[in-house]
């Protein structure tokens, strides 16, 4: 069949360079543009993509990242590959996936006006330059940046190879062979590096093999002179990806997050489709009428065409579907099937994101059709200008709408800035400008585990001299569990320690360095037997800095303790709707707070060290009696000795007697995180859980403990020849009353 086009003489070459540069000065404005505080802030996802950069930084060479549900590692070594030029903080993640996008636009740039023509192309340029869900993917520190602009790239060569329409240059005229094998294999090459970009990556050889299948179709010719390179580029991309699905196919567990998107697939063979139906039509209305509901990616709600763009696409795709004989509009048909299959799946919610794959070839669609309905004007209207003006006001159109809808409205929204933790950003920020606070620091966090505040901060504290140690301070989680902790940092340098003279008396001013007394009385120590001992403690003198949020501000118990050795330097507010609006930064006495603290606790006559990693130096119950049904209340104080790098848990339980059923009651958690622990320090953890409503009258022992959750494998206790002789401590007893 005949293939000859007919391109449009407008613009010429020149003219065409000259938008496009202009169109890539635009974009390049709406994408730095206040990129250090828009967004407002740092997600956690985007937190462990820095995190495992630097990890590549110093060495580490991942095939698969498991952090967040497991994900792909080709964004984490770009981002390693630019932190020698732009440092290791936040920015440089933002500015490869700004740089991502902007080679989007000129590489689709590219291919559309090779594909199609120039003014289809300058069109596509434009939307994806301004809209607003090109704008806000290019400014995310997240891995599906790089997804679009790579595949576009596999496109772009593998047309280069078929290149039905294409002129030949000279390069192509004198080594046909060799110009159509290096373009099969930079499109193998793109598409393996998006392979490892991005879940929704996953979807997209599809669109080679319905290609290939077309061509065998529709374009015999074509397909005899390139079956076996849409084959090769297949096979290479694949190849490239291999090491990542070998690993993920070999390591159970790895990959969480697929798992948890497969329940309407699941639904469907079961029998009930009504759930993959519901997410197949809400995910159509995503381009016109209701888009994703996630503040994360998107203003609630907003289409992401809406009824402007959105009957454009449509006719641009129902130009394509009429014309699917040529090979273009066949390849962009797959192209968006494709692209928002993972949508089709699981719907409209985070469809921004898990449709990234179609951006290019959605604006494409937009394009298809304005470019048909202005070639449709000429007919009309005579005058060139007349025709342009409404071109030139659709464009100023989109370029205010999607400024004004990231900067003014997303960009400021309250729920964004609590899904971009701006609190925990503020707080950085004045970390680093208050240069004249403690070196020794700690921050209380609704979320001081180790893959959430502690990586953001990793990224937005320009400090090192600050090492940081994170607690929960007071607070009720999701599951109703509350979770209380105070830490007790120990100043760099400072190795004075306490006296314990009696449970009375704890001298601070002796300076005495000795440890504590290592004998047991019996084969399982009880460390309610009270007696002199000795406890390490730091100077008294406001030696630390706590900066304490107002979404986990002191627990109740420790707030008179707190407020009598510690000087608050600063309040700093933000807005008054935020979620977390306050944070107060403090100057603290730890030496002096930990000695008053333990006055009132059960002090062990022996050490009770535990894998030579943590001690336990103090415990108190709270509730020594309580009623079936009521909370039990109880205070344990643990002396850090050595750094880890297990995760550990803190176990509190109440015993039964029973052998079937040992444990009355109990409660595993740590609010000081151990990977965060430092030589020196003391916290103490606040444990509270319910007594069983049936449980009955009588006096139950209470045993304490560390466990690694990864295993359930206890720390063993140990003695002072270093061997294990228990597994828990019996603390005290609590009596339950009628």
């Amino acid at each position: 069949m005949d293939t000859t086009v007919t391109t449009p003489r407008w613009p010429g070459r020149r003219t065409e360079a000259i938008i496009l540069l202009i169109i890539l000065v635009i974009a390049a404005w709406f994408r730095f543009y206040q990129l250090d505080s828009i967004p407002p802030g740092f997600t956690h996802d985007e937190a462990g993509h820095g995190h495992d950069a630097i990890a590549i930084v110093q060495g580490a060479r991942p095939v698969y990242e498991t952090v967040g549900y497991g994900r792909e590692p080709l964004y984490d070594y770009v981002v390693a590959w630019v932190m020698p030029l732009f440092g290791e903080n936040y920015l440089t993640l933002r500015i490869v996936s700004v740089l991502a996008g902007l080679l989007l636009v000129a590489v689709a740039h590219f291919w559309m006006r090779r594909a199609f023509d120039v003014p289809t192309a300058i069109a596509t340029s434009a939307f994806l330059a301004t809209s607003f869900w090109a704008v806000m993917v290019s400014r995310q520190a997240l891995r599906s940046a790089l997804l679009p602009m790579l595949f576009v790239a596999s496109i772009f060569f593998m047309w280069q190879a078929v290149r039905p329409y294409a002129k030949q240059q000279t390069l192509q005229r004198r080594w046909p062979m060799i110009s159509r094998l290096t373009s099969y294999v930079l499109a193998g090459l793109f598409l393996g590096l998006a392979l490892l970009t991005y879940m929704a990556a996953r979807v997209l050889p599809i669109v080679f093999i319905l290609f290939w299948l077309y061509l065998f179709i529709f374009q015999r010719p074509v397909w005899k002179a390139n079956w076996f390179g849409v084959i090769f580029i297949l096979g290479l991309g694949l190849i490239i990806a291999w090491p990542m699905f070998d690993y993920i196919a070999t390591t159970p567990g790895a990959e969480q997050r697929l798992s948890q998107l497969s329940g309407p697939i699941d639904q469907l063979f079961a029998g009930n489709p009504q759930e993959l139906l519901n997410n197949i039509f809400g995910a159509l209305g995503m381009f016109m009428f209701y888009g994703d509901n996630l503040w994360l990616y998107n203003i609630p709600g907003r289409p992401l065409l809406g009824l402007i763009l959105g009957p454009l696409a449509l006719v641009g795709l129902v130009i394509s579907i009429v014309r699917l004989k040529r090979m273009e509009y066949a390849l962009a048909v797959f192209w968006l099937l494709a692209g928002i299959f993972p949508s089709l799946i699981t719907g409209v919610v985070a469809s921004n994101l898990r449709s990234i794959a179609a951006l290019p070839v959605v604006y494409l669609f937009v394009a298809i059709g304005l470019v048909e309905i202005m070639r449709g004007l000429e007919r009309l209207i005579e005058s060139h200008t007349l025709r342009t003006i409404p071109l030139v006001l659709l464009a100023v159109a989109v370029t205010v709408f999607s400024w004004n809808a990231y900067f003014d409205v997303w960009g400021q929204a309250r729920d964004v800035r609590v899904a971009y933790h701006t609190t925990l950003f503020e707080v950085a920020r004045e970390l680093d400008r208050a240069s004249d606070l403690p070196t020794a620091a700690a921050i209380s966090s609704f979320y001081p585990n180790r893959f959430h505040d502690p990586y953001a901060m990793q990224l937005t504290l320009k400090r090192k001299d600050l090492p940081l140690r994170w607690f929960t301070g007071s607070f009720v989680d999701m599951n109703d569990t509350p979770h209380a902790s105070l830490i007790f940092p120990q100043p760099p340098g400072d190795g004075a320690s306490c006296e314990v003279v009696s449970p009375q008396q704890i001298d601070c001013a002796s300076g005495i360095t000795t440890t504590a007394p290592s004998a047991f009385t019996s084969t399982l120590p009880n460390a309610a037997q009270v007696g002199p001992g000795r406890v390490s403690a730091e100077p008294p003198n406001y030696n630390t800095t706590i900066v304490v949020q107002a979404l986990a501000p002191i627990d109740p118990i420790f707030v008179d303790l707190f407020q009598r050795h510690a000087e608050k330097i600063r309040s700093v507010e933000l807005r008054p709707d935020d979620f977390n609006p306050r944070f107060d930064v403090y100057r603290f006495d730890a030496t002096a707070a930990l000695t008053e603290a333990l006055k009132s606790a059960v002090i062990p006559t022996a050490m009770l060290n535990f894998d030579g990693v943590v001690n336990l130096i103090g415990s108190e119950i709270r509730t020594p009696r309580v009623k079936p049904g009521a909370q039990l209340e109880v205070i344990t104080y643990w002396r850090i000795t050595t750094l880890t790098d297990r995760e550990l848990t803190l176990f509190t339980h109440v015993l039964s007697g029973d052998s079937q059923n040992p444990v009355l009651a109990q409660r595993d958690l740590l609010d000081v995180p151990s990977y965060y622990w430092l030589p020196g320090d003391a916290f103490a953890q606040v444990h509270r859980f319910m007594i069983p409503a049936d449980a009955q009258p009588g006096t139950y022992p209470l045993e304490v403990g560390l466990y690694t959750p990864e295993d359930d494998k206890r720390l063993p206790l140990l003695d002072a020849a270093g061997n294990s002789i228990a597994d828990h401590v019996i603390i005290g007893s609590v009596a339950v009353t009628p």
